[in-house]
C-alpha cells in the first residue's frame, strides 16, 4: 500500500488519517470496517487527485494558423482544437470539457465571429424554422384578420343551427343532486 502512496503526485496519508481519526473518535467501528475505510477513502482521495492534476493545464495552447481555423469549417461540422473531432455543434462538446465559447476563442486566439455551430447545421435549423413558423398568426394584425373574417362570412351561407364553440379549458365536473 505504501508503494502506491508514493506513486501520487500529492502524500495524502495525514489526510486520509486526519479524516479516519476523526470518524473513528466519534463512531464505533470493527477491525474489518476500518481496513475497509481506509481501503475506500485512500480510493476516494486518490481519485480526487487524480481528476485534479488532470483538469490542471499542463502545457499552454498552440495558437492555430489562419489556415488551420479555415480548415476547422468544413460545410458538415466544426473541427475542434481541443482533440481535433468533428463535432456539428461544438458549443455542447466546450461545456463538457468546462469551456465557454468566448474562453475556447481566447484559448486558441479566435476571433470572435467564430462559428460554434456547423454551417450546414445552422442552415437545416434555419430552413426548418421558415417552413414551421409557429409565430406567424401571431405577426397578424387584428383589423386584417377581422376583415378577412368579415368577408367569408358574408360569402358564406349561413348553416340553420349553429354550433357553439367550444370553451377553452378542462371541462366542468358535473354535479350529481341526490
Amino acid at each position: 500500500m505504501s508503494e502506491k502512496l508514493g506513486n501520487t503526485p500529492f502524500d495524502h496519508v495525514e489526510l486520509i488519517s486526519n479524516i479516519i481519526s476523526s470518524y473513528a473518535s466519534n463512531n464505533i467501528l470493527l477491525m474489518d470496517d476500518l481496513t475497509t475505510l481506509i481501503v475506500g477513502l485512500h480510493a476516494v482521495v486518490g481519485g480526487l487527485l487524480v481528476r485534479r492534476m488532470a483538469s490542471l493545464p499542463t502545457t499552454k495552447a498552440v495558437r492555430p494558423s489562419a489556415a488551420q481555423v479555415r480548415k476547422s469549417i468544413t460545410p458538415d461540422g466544426l473541427i475542434s482544437f481541443e482533440d481535433g473531432a468533428c463535432y456539428k455543434i461544438l458549443r455542447r462538446h466546450l461545456t463538457a470539457r468546462g469551456l465557454t465559447p468566448e474562453t475556447y476563442r481566447a484559448k486558441y486566439g479566435l476571433s470572435d465571429d467564430y462559428p460554434m455551430t456547423a454551417p450546414s447545421y445552422s442552415a437545416r435549423r434555419s430552413e426548418l424554422a421558415r417552413t414551421f413558423e409557429p409565430w406567424r398568426h401571431c405577426q397578424r394584425s387584428p383589423t386584417s384578420t377581422a376583415s378577412s373574417a368579415q368577408g367569408e362570412r358574408e360569402a358564406s351561407p349561413k348553416p340553420e343551427h349553429e354550433i357553439p364553440p367550444r370553451r377553452r379549458g378542462r371541462p366542468r365536473k358535473l354535479v350529481t343532486v341526490e
